[in-house]
């Protein structure tokens, strides 16, 4: 247990011990310190201090929380003849940072244009995962980027010279060398210069909502409440993630990282070759982050001249953070010159340090901590306290996927959200009675680690259904009636077989309509919605052919029914197109409602169908999943099976959610990359009771599909025919025959008819390849520490808490998830308008997923490392 030793209400300090080379101290209030003992930021700050040549202490600040090697939150320095350099401590996105404008606008002249602005800034600004900027640039033209920063993109024409001198190193860290910056992060970063990005990159028009201390706030530009402000978040783009890359794969082929404890925090010796060239590369790609964010408030005056023709803006200041610097502290009672590393924290220089510019050297550094999403942003200034007690910084604030209560989450979604108190039940096993239960999540993980990818299917002989993992984590798998946990290489090496779940239990039913449910699933196939803010449309097209005539007419009847009013007929049209990969020539014919209200309540539940889906009731899911079946389901009489066909990820997962409530286990795989082919192979007389259009007469199965290990099940007992040469040969036996064949052994009986009953089954795995090293997340479940995760095909395999290992699972398509929706209307009423080119990247920066701003402001506040000058709210968010 970590020895914590209280200093004073917002210091804590973790003495040196062991391998520790300095003590670890941390700056937090104790409700952000017990939020930091949730995942490993504390170990991970006695690992940093743990590094040669670090001097006087390693530091946590009130904000910080699990990073990659170093804590995001974190700084440290380093003697410049013993110290090392680390990436890990630096950060992926080199100088993810951010810059402040104050305008000559108010709030008033916002009203009613917020539209119209953010319409306007979403045009001219570049913004989302690859997005390419506005300008095309050479090789020759990048270097100059990459040597002079901000300066060079003044110099262009892109800004005033009082842009750069408010930014930190003028804009230009004269260390930058583009030689030492590889020829793949030169081409990742080329084309995205003066672009956005995506994650938690925004741009943010805001208006002062407090103003703590006038005369340094009218200082800084501030001069009222309700002026406007900007606020622009964004780093180095792909050009600093591959420097990250790079020199992370140098420093662990020319050091090793044996004697390291952690990885990720690999290093080289800050005076050897590979530290200056680490070093002067990682400044270049601070250069490029400067010369991006100046490039940004370019476009954002050009696009807001556009409206307000008299239109100013000044920049405040720029604040860097995941960057290192050679900066000179007092140490241990003398003035020396150290390397200082800050990860996911901001400089916080009090009066008279030289390197503030002139208009701010008498009161201090601004220091700009970034609300998440749809929160408030603070602007406080540095104290000479801050410089005595972290060497100068305060805080910055700051994809695998699962069943949970809110539907299908991948793992990343889930770490961020959680992290601020939303709280998610997920799907997991009770290991004694083998009953289903939702359990809490407890904690969430995020790291990097070496990763192998596996399949898993029932033959062993299909490579479709993969997933990603680290070598050392345990799934669930079956010993002697019962279920433990064991790691998957030694899993695969003893041909034992993993553990699915086919069953889902839901504790939360709704009273729906089953001619609504049915109708949903035939519109989610067949059918289009149209909303804006006007009107509304639906429309359901169908080939009018005696076979489908049926289908339609139900269609139109459960349509009657729901909204009282009409799905006319209303032309035919003909036409060609591709579908699933071949080329076909007929006819449709639209049936159309043209009113509102009916369309309003299809795009809700279709925003997030999965957790729509999970809250049906029997008949309901039923008429769903027949609906779905009519739309884009065919019954194939020789493979006997029914087959649905969907492009959209989000109605696959419904289709998988409403089998396992039906206790089916589907068999889902691709064609031609982009469509989804769900099987199913249960239950089709229940099934064929609700569809109208899809019919078929099948037989009876020769071997099952709800299968166990023969040799897993009967490990340890004298077996005989009809399971002895199965548990011989290792092969899967199904409940069917189990059943038939049990009573032959009584003193089993009862052990082999709780496991074959419960709602699970068993599969094969095999070990595909080793990827290297990749980002890894991972959950912890209350009570049974266990939960499910899908592969890529979304099939659900029961895995064990690693308390932090993790996992990834392969993603073969982006997220399309609609929760964005969501919280975009949820932030409409708070008065904030939003502009995002990806619903996703709307829900993973939902307010809720990020720690108590106003916590940690308060903290550093009260601590001295930052006083509070001034708030600003957002009006109008930009994102990718």
């Amino acid at each position: 247990m970590v020895e914590i030793k209280k200093i004073s209400k917002y210091e804590w300090l973790i003495p040196k011990e062991g391998a520790m080379n300095v003590p670890v101290v941390i700056f937090a209030s104790e409700k952000l310190l017990e939020k930091m003992k949730e995942d490993i930021t504390l170990q991970q700050a006695m690992n940093v201090a743990q590094l040669p040549g670090i001097v006087e202490k390693s530091i946590v600040l009130p904000d910080a929380h699990q990073g990659y090697g170093m804590s995001i939150g974190g700084v440290a320095a380093f003697d410049l003849n013993s110290g090392v350099i680390s990436p890990g401590c630096v950060g992926y996105d080199i100088d993810c940072s951010v810059r402040l404008l104050s305008t000559n606008l108010n709030n008033k002249d916002i009203k009613g244009k917020e539209e119209q602005i953010s319409s306007q800034l979403f045009r001219d600004v570049p913004s989302g995962v690859g997005e390419k900027g506005r300008i095309r640039l050479t090789k020759e033209e990048l270097d100059e980027v990459l040597k002079n920063g901000a300066q060079w993109a003044v110099k262009k024409g892109y800004g005033e010279k009082e842009d750069y001198v408010h930014t930190e190193e003028e804009g230009k860290m004269k260390e930058a060398n583009p030689e030492y910056v590889s020829e793949r992060a030169k081409i990742r970063g080329m084309p995205q210069l003066g672009s956005l990005g995506a994650g938690n990159h925004f741009l943010e028009v805001q208006e002062v909502d407090e103003i703590y201390d006038k005369e340094i706030a009218r200082k800084f530009g501030i001069k009222e409440k309700g002026q406007v402000t900007i606020m622009i978040h964004c780093g180095s783009r792909g050009l600093g993630h591959q420097v990250a890359s790079d020199y992370i794969k140098l420093m662990e082929d020319e050091y090793g990282f044996e004697n390291l404890p952690d990885r990720e925090l690999i290093n080289a010796p800050i005076s050897s070759e590979l530290g200056k060239k680490y070093f002067g590369a990682m400044a270049a790609a601070v250069n490029f982050a400067f010369a991006n964010k100046q490039l940004i408030t370019h476009w954002v005056r050009e696009a807001m001249k556009r409206i307000f023709p008299n239109f100013k803006a000044e920049v405040i200041y720029e604040v860097c953070h995941n960057i290192a610097k050679f900066e000179t502290h007092n140490i241990n009672g003398e003035e020396k010159k150290v390397l200082i590393m800050r990860k996911g924290a901001t400089r916080s220089f009090g009066p008279g340090r030289k390197e503030l510019p002139k208009d701010y050297i008498d009161i201090g550094q601004p220091v700009l901590i970034p609300g998440s999403m749809g929160t408030s942003s603070y602007i406080l200034v540095g104290t000479k306290k801050a410089e005595e007690l972290t060497f100068g910084s305060t805080c910055f604030t700051g994809d695998t996927k699962i069943i949970t209560d809110k539907g299908i989450i991948t793992l990343k979604e889930i770490n961020e959200r959680f992290q601020n108190g939303e709280k998610f039940l997920a799907l997991s096993i009770n290991e004694s009675n083998l009953e289903l239960e939702w359990k809490p999540i407890m904690n969430t993980f995020k790291r990097k680690s070496d990763v192998v990818e596996i399949s898993i299917s029932q033959t062993n002989r299909s490579n479709l259904s993969k997933l990603r993992t680290t070598r050392d984590h345990n799934f669930l798998t079956l010993k002697n009636f019962n279920l433990i946990g064991e790691e998957i290489e030694k899993i695969i090496s003893k041909e034992k077989m993993l553990i699915a779940v086919d069953s889902l239990k839901s504790d939360i039913q709704k009273s729906i309509n089953p001619n609504l449910a049915y109708l949903v699933g035939a519109l989610v196939t067949d059918g289009y919605v149209y909303l804006d803010k006007r009107r509304g449309k639906i429309t359901f097209t169908q080939k009018k052919v005696a076979k489908k005539l049926d289908f339609i007419y139900h269609v139109q009847n459960c349509f009657r029914e729901c909204f009282n009013t009409e799905l006319r007929e209303y032309k035919t049209k003909f036409g060609g197109g591709t579908i699933r990969g071949r080329q076909i020539y007929g006819e449709g014919t639209d049936f159309i409602c043209c009113q509102k209200n009916p369309a309003i309540e299809i795009l809700n539940i279709t925003s997030n169908l999965p957790k729509w889906v999970m809250e049906l009731d029997k008949e309901a899911n039923f008429n769903f999943l027949a609906g779905i079946i009519d739309g884009d389901g065919a019954w194939n009489p020789n493979r006997q099976v029914l087959d649905i066909f969907t492009g959209d990820e989000n109605v696959a997962e419904a289709i998988l959610l409403s089998c396992l409530k039906m206790g089916i286990l589907p068999y889902i795989s691709k064609q031609r990359g982009s469509c989804f082919v769900i099987q199913i192979s249960e239950k089709e007389d229940l099934i064929f009771g609700y569809t109208k259009r899809v019919k078929g007469i099948f037989r009876k199965r020769k071997y099952g599909q709800k299968l166990f290990s023969a040799k897993q099940m009967f490990e340890g007992v004298e077996v005989r025919w009809p399971f002895l040469h199965k548990a011989i040969r290792n092969n899967l036996i199904s409940y069917e025959q189990i059943l038939k064949h049990i009573h032959k052994y009584p003193e089993i009986k009862k052990e082999v008819k709780k496991l074959i009953e419960s709602p699970i089954r068993m599969l094969r795995v095999k070990k595909l390849k080793d990827v290297g090293i990749s980002e890894l997340y991972n959950i912890e479940v209350a009570d049974n520490h266990n939960y499910v995760v899908l592969t890529d095909m979304f099939m659900p395999i029961f895995v064990k808490n690693c308390h932090g290992a993790g996992r990834v699972m392969s993603r073969h398509e982006a997220l399309r998830h609609q929760r964005g929706e969501e919280v975009k209307s949820n932030l409409k009423k708070l008065g904030i308008e939003v502009k995002s080119g990806s619903w996703k990247g709307l829900a993973e920066e939902a307010p809720e997923s990020y720690k108590d701003i106003e916590e940690v402001v308060k903290t550093s506040h009260e601590l001295g490392i930052g006083r509070l000058v001034a708030k600003v709210k957002p009006l109008i968010v930009i994102k990718g």
